[in-house]
């Protein structure tokens, strides 16, 4: 075989890794790390991720010169300390194909890093040895890569088609393949990992492993041949082997449901899911509703996002290039934040999808970006966005760490977010008015503001400003309040709401008991308005 002299510029100590971070969207400590292999990035999971974080933590980890990894050497020891960086400090590990055999390195190298482990469509010894036939034969091997050090990523496809032969739908999951990938993924990388696999023998650590462990194998590989099973057996008989009987190579999308169910072995408890007072469907759907008369009536909206305007720091607006404005609504804000970062390509996002459809059909909408999405879940690659912009729409959520985590993922190095909110004290006239009446839930309650400010923190996020203040809006009659927050799409969403219409005897209780409240010939309502600005670390 022909050494590749292919220099690489650093080692991955040198340069780190690319990690991605998604927050578990139900309450756990459970953290989960998935390694992908040779020439794949972390895409390879993107069909399983809703479902696994119902389950845990996520850290996606992208080999050197994969994704969004930068090049770097594949020596196995600095290869394991860059993953270690990346890494939380314990987490099941799930590896598939060389990602596998890393991760037994791993847990041999660093036990006490790994919990557990599940390796998809690992062989711990790749290529053939006398005392290791069921592997690849060294020929083989060989002229393919030959054929990778001269054509570089030309002479995938053939390789795609290994991969997805004896699959479900071939010619579906080999182009699968190919939109997993980068069209222009590091030539050097692509040898250097491949020179890796050519030698990395994990045996040993297998045969030593002391966590738990589960081996998942296609019937159908063409890489990882199944006859590899009863000598992993043979070599552990204490961990666990399945065999997808429909399964190839490609297990990350054609053995998902085996993946899920070795997962639920292994973690110790399950996650709860949090107690969740309103209904997002509802919220979307009300605010879908609202969408084309909604300008009408948001003063204070408007009022509270120009405060808002004003807290955009002037060195972040001259560099930004990508502006993200989370509950864009009507998009009203639009035309405000172009010319405030006018290098900018500006997105708008809204979880009620009538607002989107409706903010894009503005005069001098067609230039912008947007999206249907939950802020708990954005649609965006980590690291995409500069600045982001949010007026009184984070209130709807329920979740704050997973709210700020998200937040935090999306923000580039440097990047910056200014956010308004709504704190619990918000229409307390209302609801004392309404517990007055009964004692059902008619007044959506929003996060403590003590809360919020934790989870921001326990984000990452440097320089945490914020400032609540209380507003007091006033009204002639309680229907004139009622009427807007309807118009507004504001009205009581929580689960918790009582059913049916309002009878006329209890709706004449509150506003008797609001009148009460009465000053100087108005009818209050308190506003606590909370202002945010935080920034993401530049290192």
């Amino acid at each position: 075989m022909t050494a590749c002299s292919m220099p690489l510029p650093a080692s991955p100590a040198d340069v780190p890794l690319h990690s991605e971070r998604l927050g578990c969207w139900n309450h756990t400590e459970q953290e989960l790390v998935l390694l992908a292999g040779w020439s794949m990035d972390s895409r390879i999971w993107r069909s399983l991720l809703p479902r696994l974080r119902q389950i845990a933590h996520i850290t996606l980890i992208e080999l050197p010169g994969m994704g969004r990894s930068a090049p770097g050497s594949y020596d196995l020891p600095g290869l394991l300390t860059a993953i270690e960086q990346q890494a939380p400090p314990r987490a099941i590990y799930i590896g598939w194909s060389l990602g596998g055999m890393l991760a037994l390195a791993l847990a041999d190298a660093a036990p006490q890093r790994v919990q557990a482990l599940i390796t998809l469509a690992t062989n711990p010894c790749f290529v053939a040895r006398e005392e290791w036939p069921c592997a690849m034969p060294e020929r083989d091997f060989d002229g393919f890569y030959e054929q990778v050090t001269t054509w570089g990523a030309n002479a995938l496809p053939r390789f795609d088609l290994l991969q997805a032969s004896g699959g479900p739908s071939q010619r579906q999951t080999s182009r699968c393949c190919r939109q997993m990938r980068d069209t222009d993924v590091c030539h050097a990388s692509l040898v250097e990992g491949l020179r890796l696999l050519r030698h990395l023998d994990v045996r040993s650590c297998l045969a030593d492993l002391s966590q738990p462990a589960i081996h998942i194998l296609g019937a159908a590989d063409r890489l990882v041949p199944v006859t590899v099973a009863q000598q992993v057996r043979d070599l552990a008989p204490t961990q666990q082997v399945l065999i997808v009987a429909a399964g190839n190579h490609m297990l990350p999308v054609t053995g998902q449901e085996s993946l899920l169910e070795a997962l639920r072995t292994l973690c110790p408890r399950p996650p709860r899911a949090p107690p969740v007072q309103r209904d997002k469907n509802l919220v979307a759907q009300s605010f879908s509703a609202a969408a084309a008369n909604y300008d009408s009536v948001a003063e204070f909206q408007r009022q509270v996002g120009e405060e808002l305007l004003q807290r955009i720091p002037r060195a972040q607006a001259s560099g930004a290039m990508r502006v993200l404005d989370i509950g864009c609504g009507t998009g009203y804000f639009r035309p405000a934040l172009t010319r405030a970062f006018p290098r900018a390509q500006y997105t708008g996002l809204d979880l009620a999808e009538g607002m989107v459809v409706h903010s894009a059909s503005q005069p001098g909408a067609s230039s912008a970006h947007w999206l249907v999405g939950d802020a708990e879940d954005l649609p965006l690659d980590s690291a995409s966005v500069d600045f982001i912009f949010s007026n009184l729409a984070l209130q709807w959520c329920e979740r704050p760490a997973l709210l700020c985590s998200e937040m935090m993922r999306v923000l580039v190095p440097g990047g910056t977010c200014v956010f308004s909110s709504l704190g619990p004290a918000t229409l307390c006239e209302l609801r004392q008015a309404w517990a007055a009446v009964d004692a059902d839930e008619h007044v959506n309650r929003f996060t403590p503001v003590a809360e919020l400010k934790t989870a921001l923190h326990a984000a990452g996020f440097a320089r945490v400003q914020l400032e609540t203040r209380t507003l007091k809006l006033q009204y002639q009659e309680l229907r004139e309040l009622l009427q807007e927050l309807k118009t507004l799409g504001a009205h009581n969403v929580n689960k918790a709401r009582p059913g049916g219409l309002t009878g006329r005897r209890r709706l004449q209780g509150l506003l008797n008991a609001y009148e009460a409240l009465r000053v100087d010939g108005q009818l209050p309502a308190t506003y606590e308005v909370v202002y945010v600005v935080v920034n993401k670390a530049c290192g």
